[in-house]
């Protein structure tokens, strides 16, 4: 503590001013922390994303859900009409829902919000995206209601991947009804949704569903991708802290920075302790309680970066405590030694699923204009070339941004 400086509390100190410094403290957090129903309540949508729905598939039903029991359902979680929090289950007739921009710069996003698996956000990493992306960035985005995998759809696993196959490919045939450039279709995806992204970045030409129609021989390949607190490992991957010195360990990540922090010879000084960086939620959800090894390797998805992976903008808190950072930088590492461009965005602090609206008046608000920058100096004829050439020297970039006091989610 510098000279002169008082801390806030001191010994003895009267126990009625703590108490009353704790009050505050609670009052103040109660009303910046979001609404809240303690029953969500059923919902749906505006007439405005009803009339820009975009079915996927030609029957509506999905191929493989036919018998799926589970009903599709939106639900509000917010007391707040100026903040709403709806989430969609049971998705058996997935479709898009199209925002356009006045004056569109002819790029487009499908856009696959997060949710663990077990639901799809709506608002907070959809709608919510509009006055950055849309109205400011003059980008077209196409946000997913994907099926889930714990609804009993056949090929189960693959569902998700499924419908961002196919929407990727509906939009890219379609492009000229929206003035798109079918050469600047990107996806952006978060947390859970960051996983089906990742999957449709490493797995695009992989065949999970059989051709319905002329859309499905469009390529399914994003032309740039951007991952938001992503899902990429399922168990593949570890972090360790270093605890002490006097026993053999492992390079160990800084638990400050989630940063690697060693190299082997320091490691060897240091006693850690590691623990896996997979979502357990979403995991268990995709793969099962007890996934098969081949499995938990062929879902992590850092292990299917190859030759044509689109270039890649990831952005994570250091402190999620939810999907650890270590998921995004498995992932960078991995792009990194195949050869295609990344970006990589560390921040210290802002949690899980902060979106555009847990950012307010933080550095880390500035990252929907970080991604635009990126996606137009990324996008159209360099990002094809990029894919042609994955040995290029320009491999990558990392950027540990300074402290940013972000919110959580």
């Amino acid at each position: 503590m510098r000279r002169g400086a008082r801390p806030l509390f001191c010994k003895g100190e009267d126990s009625g001013r703590r108490r009353a410094w704790a009050a505050l403290i609670g009052l103040v957090l109660a009303f910046a922390a979001p609404p809240t129903l303690a029953t969500p309540v059923p919902s749906s949508e505006s007439a405005t994303e009803a009339a820009s729905r975009i079915w996927l598939w030609p029957d509506r039903t999905a191929p493989g859900s036919q018998r799926v029991a589970a009903r599709q359902a939106i639900v509000e979680r917010s007391d707040d009409p100026a903040l709403p929090d709806r989430i969609v289950t049971g998705v058996t007739q997935p479709y898009l829902v199209v925002y356009r921009p006045s004056r569109a710069d002819g790029s487009a996003l499908l856009v696959i919000p997060g949710g663990g698996y077990e639901r799809v956000v709506l608002d907070k990493e959809g709608t919510a995206l509009v006055p950055a992306f849309v109205e400011r960035g003059g980008v077209t985005l196409f946000v997913l209601r994907y099926r889930l995998p714990g609804d009993g759809h056949e090929n189960t696993r693959d569902a998700p991947l499924a419908d961002a196959q196919r929407a990727l490919r509906l939009v890219r045939t379609r492009a000229g009804e929206w003035n798109l450039d079918p050469a600047r279709i990107g996806v952006l995806g978060f947390s859970a949704g960051g996983h089906v992204a990742a999957s449709l970045g490493t797995r695009f030409d992989e065949r999970v569903y059989a051709p319905v129609d002329a859309h499905d021989e469009a390529s399914a390949r994003p032309d740039f991708m951007a991952l938001i607190y992503p899902v990429i490992d399922m168990g593949e991957g570890v972090r360790c802290a270093a605890t002490g010195r006097g026993a053999p360990g492992r390079p160990s990540t800084d638990v400050r920075t989630g940063l690697p922090g060693s190299d082997d010879r320091h490691a060897k000084a240091q006693h850690e302790v590691c623990a896996p960086v997979f979502h357990p939620g979403s995991r268990e959800r995709l793969l099962g309680a007890a996934p098969l090894p081949e499995h938990v390797t062929a879902y992590s998805l850092q292990t299917r970066i190859r030759a044509g992976t689109p270039p890649t903008f990831l952005l994570h808190a250091a402190d999620d405590d939810a999907v650890p950072v270590e998921n995004s930088l498995v992932f960078h590492r991995a792009l990194r030694r195949a050869g295609i461009p990344a970006e990589l965005h560390v921040y210290p602090h802002g949690g899980h699923g902060f979106g555009v609206r847990g950012t307010a008046g933080t550095s880390l608000a500035l990252w929907p204009q970080m991604a635009i920058a990126w996606m137009r100096e990324t996008g159209g004829a360099r990002a094809a070339e990029a894919a042609k050439a994955p040995d290029r020297s320009d491999i990558g970039q990392t950027s540990v941004v300074a402290p940013a006091k972000a919110g959580a989610q």
